[in-house]
């Protein structure tokens, strides 16, 4: 007989890598996304569905098995669990254990910084079996635990112990308020040094309040910095594609988080040559939208 588990899981979805979003992690590729709820941050405002709780949404009932058919059937380039901090979930470890011994391409985990360093023992249980971390960092994270300059150092030395591990690493923001882009980018600035060294990607999801002007100023004055940042999802090329920080050509053109065009061979920008060591390449290319609820 199966064993069923029941995770604060709402949903799984195939979808494009740059609706995750990534940006590194293969360009263009397919991305299972196992959705989980019940965000302990309880932000006001969520673009994920990590926000619901048990009592307002339905969970899944599911046996790896199903997981691992889902995986066999659409082989995606990554596989990641979003939301909810997962790491911290009932029988998580063992889901992703599981996963390991049966899928030899990217798993990844959506964290954000603050409560990872509050539940660092969840997190390392699981660290040696994911092969990608994505940061979330949002307004209120920013503005009231990510400002003192003795967090940014441990947040720096946090993101070189990764790196030395061989963790794919990329971040989300997530900005919600105009008044708030200031900190957005003064925290970006503090972390430029460990970002450009490591070629971390730093990706961004606008409220869709926020004036077209002020996106563009927020993406340029962090590209002013030659840190990688894009807007994925947006439908202006400008703020979802990604440029090259050597000779700033566009490297990975995206529209509404789908790859238009890539000029990057084997991670080296077809332009000036410079290499990306840390980017890695999707099985096949999807030129087309693609958000399908699997369960």
């Amino acid at each position: 007989m199966v064993e069923h588990q029941t995770y604060a899981l709402s949903s799984i979805t195939l979808q494009n890598v740059e609706k995750v979003p990534l940006a590194f992690c293969a360009p263009g590729g397919l991305a299972i996304s196992l959705n989980f709820i019940e965000c302990p941050l309880q932000c006001e405002e969520c673009p994920w569905e990590a926000h619901l709780s048990r009592k307002s949404a339905v969970t899944l009932n599911i046996d790896h098995a199903q997981i691992l058919n889902f995986i066999h059937k659409f082989s995606p380039d990554v596989v990641i669990l979003h939301g909810g901090e997962p790491y911290i979930q009932r029988n998580v470890k063992k889901l992703i254990e599981t996963l390991r011994k049966h899928f030899h391409s990217c798993i990844g985990i959506k964290a954000n910084i603050p409560f990872v360093f509050s539940s660092l023992n969840n997190f390392n249980e699981v660290l040696q079996h994911i092969d990608l971390i994505l940061f979330e960092v949002t307004d209120r994270i920013v503005e009231h635990y990510l400002i003192k300059e003795n967090d940014l150092k441990i947040v720096r030395s946090f993101l070189e112990k990764l790196r030395d591990y061989g963790k794919q690493i990329e971040f989300v923001a997530v900005i919600k308020k105009e008044n708030s882009i200031n900190s957005m980018v003064e925290f970006v600035s503090s972390l430029s040094e460990t970002l450009r060294r490591f070629l971390i990607p730093f990706n961004i999801i606008f409220s869709e309040n926020i004036s077209f002007d002020k996106k563009i100023n927020v993406v340029d004055s962090i590209r002013k910095l030659s840190v990688i940042v894009q807007a994925p999802l947006e439908p202006s090329t400008e703020l979802a594609s990604t440029f090259c920080v050597s000779c700033r050509n566009p490297i990975i053109v995206r529209q509404g988080g789908v790859l238009i065009k890539s000029a990057v061979d084997q991670g080296k920008c077809k332009y000036c040559g410079f290499r990306y060591t840390n980017m890695r390449p999707a099985k096949r290319i999807m030129k087309r939208p693609i958000e399908l609820q699997l369960m």
